[in-house]
């Protein structure tokens, strides 16, 4: 379009921080569109500084404001720092897998410094004063940093593994709507139409992963392996800033690529030896077109168009209903390299009492929708507590009370508002509940007449109830799979706390609402489990397989 034409003279000649205030007023898919109305203005749009930061400041999902200095530091602008945030908010929130049933859940958030970190929290009893006190236990699952080499390639991916390992890869894609977040192999094709890793049997799935993990572990240094993930205190920034520069430096050094021949060769058990360390192919420098791809598809989502993905509908992704199996050989040889990856996909997921049902077979961990508090719904969100009165401590006769965490949400049903709770970890030595079940459901609109069993606290305060309301408990039933249930209420005390009483045996259950990600920072990292398990941990299990760890951990936030 003609200069002449622009007819966007008078927002040219605005000052950078008008246009900066008038960003801030915008969607970014309105700003994109803005800037698509004539070449002069694309330019000064692209180029601001102000615009893009105002942008990254309104945006829900992006770091804390303090934060974003920090980052620009990692990226040749606000922009390029803008679609790394967008690309990955998806993948924030809580995530979960059915098993072990005790509980599976990984907690993504952001870093301190420009990075997405997910967190296994272990299942554990609570600390001895309480679970402010501390210490919660955690396990680090993955990371994902932005590419120095070029920040529209891929962000790099590093799976974490047992013995203080990690395992580089990429990632591959992420769909606006992620629910499920998919462990692959990407065989880096350049057909339009490659033979997908979802299309191969669940067993050679489990072994082109297994292969690959070995093949590009990398010990983390010793002076390294302590080193804190998340900063909760000043001088913890140059541990980390060291510790991301290793892994930057790491990750261009020994990027994860293996060569398809030497793939080929050790999969179908002939050619050199595992301990053949030549494949992986160190000087890999080519952009990733399926990431590009995300790219298109994420600005034509801020400009509101519809676009497919690889042919296919958009609305989706869905891999369910994978048509016939190819040969893992056909896979290996769709691509010169093979490695990680990470992919967040939407798929078409029933749920049951807001717990979404998981596939056995795919290494995958499935969002869990997490609503916000708002009028009438105060008390949506996640808690965490105990069994017993007084709240939050241990006793004498029960030193070691086992910490629930449940998932609070309401849901409409026959015209009523249900209030659920949904557990999603268990801190016993063996599992008590499935994975997901409802510990309790309460009836929002009728109010309970029983009275509160306790008339005093822990520090023999006099404990005052606001709200009460009736509901049913979980109890046994037919088995382990299918828990029944009886009658009870939920009070909800004058200082924030909530407990639910079964009415016949006056066994309580009571909550506080979490802070999760401060609860990490002062928590204590223990060991991973090997690196695919470590993602999902699809074998059935009863007990708390993530405890393989010593008693006193040494390991720091």
């Amino acid at each position: 379009m003609a200069e002449s034409r622009c007819g966007s003279e008078a927002l040219l000649a605005m000052p950078e921080d008008v246009l900066a205030m008038i960003s801030s007023l915008l969607r970014a898919r309105d700003l994109c569109a803005l800037a698509q109305t004539c070449r002069a203005l694309h330019r000064a749009i692209t180029l601001s500084e102000k615009c893009w930061l105002a942008q990254c400041l309104i945006l829900p999902t992006s770091p804390p404001p303090h934060l974003l200095p920090v980052w620009r530091v990692s990226f040749p602008s606000y922009l390029l720092l803008f679609r790394f945030v967008l690309s990955l908010s998806p993948l924030l929130g809580l995530w979960a897998h059915q098993n072990p049933e005790l509980g599976n859940a990984v907690l993504a958030l952001w870093g301190h410094l420009p990075s997405l970190l997910a967190f296994r929290i272990i299942p554990q009893e609570l600390p001895s004063l309480g679970l402010e006190s501390g210490p919660l236990l955690f396990a680090p699952v993955f990371e994902i940093l932005p590419n120095p080499q070029d920040c529209l390639s891929p962000p790099l991916f590093f799976l974490h593994g047992a013995g203080d390992s990690v395992h580089p890869g990429s990632v591959s894609m992420v769909h606006p709507d992620s629910n499920v977040l998919l462990l692959e192999v990407d065989a880096q094709s350049q057909s339009p139409s490659p033979p997908g890793f979802v299309r191969l049997s669940f067993g050679d799935r489990r072994r082109v992963l297994d292969f690959v993990a070995k093949r590009v572990r990398i010990a983390v240094p010793p002076n390294l392996a302590s080193a804190p993930m998340l900063r909760h205190r000043d001088e913890d920034d140059s541990l980390l800033q060291m510790r991301m520069s290793w892994l930057l430096d790491t990750h261009k050094a020994h990027n994860g690529r293996i060569d398809r021949c030497v793939a080929e060769s050790n999969l179908s058990g002939v050619g050199r030896k595992a301990s053949d360390d030549s494949e992986v192919a160190g000087n890999w420098r080519r952009r990733q077109p399926g990431f590009l791809h995300g790219w298109v598809f994420w600005v034509d989502e801020l400009l509101g168009k519809s676009r497919s993905l690889n042919g296919t509908k958009t609305s989706s992704m869905n891999i369910n209903g994978e048509s016939k199996h190819i040969s893992l050989q056909d896979f290996l040889r769709s691509g010169d390299t093979i490695g990680l990856s990470l992919r967040g996909a939407q798929m078409k997921l029933s749920t049951y009492r807001a717990w979404p049902n998981m596939h056995g077979n795919k290494f995958a961990l499935y969002k869990l929708p997490m609503q916000k508090p708002e009028t009438g719904r105060e008390y949506a969100g996640l808690w965490g507590g105990t069994f017993g009165w007084p709240p939050g401590r241990a006793s004498e006769d029960k030193p070691g009370k086992a910490l629930f965490f449940l998932l609070l949400s309401y849901e409409e049903s026959d015209g009523q508002l249900l209030l659920i709770a949904t557990k999603i970890l268990e801190g016993t030595h063996y599992v008590l509940h499935p994975n997901g079940s409802a510990m309790f459901i309460v009836k929002v609109g009728e109010p309970a007449v029983d009275p509160f069993p306790w008339v005093k606290d822990g520090d023999s305060h006099q404990v005052e109830v606001k709200h009460a309301y009736k509901g049913e408990g979980i109890a046994n039933g037919y088995g382990f799979r299918y828990p029944g249930s009886k009658p009870g209420s939920l009070f909800v005390t004058h200082n924030g706390l909530i407990a639910f009483v079964w009415r016949d045996t006056k066994v309580v259950l009571t909550l506080e609402r979490l802070n999760l990600e401060e609860l990490l920072k002062k928590g204590e990292r223990v060991p991973a489990l090997p690196p695919i398990a470590n993602f999902a941990y699809l074998t059935k299990s009863y007990s708390n397989v993530f405890a393989g760890f010593p008693s006193n951990p040494t390991y720091s936030s």
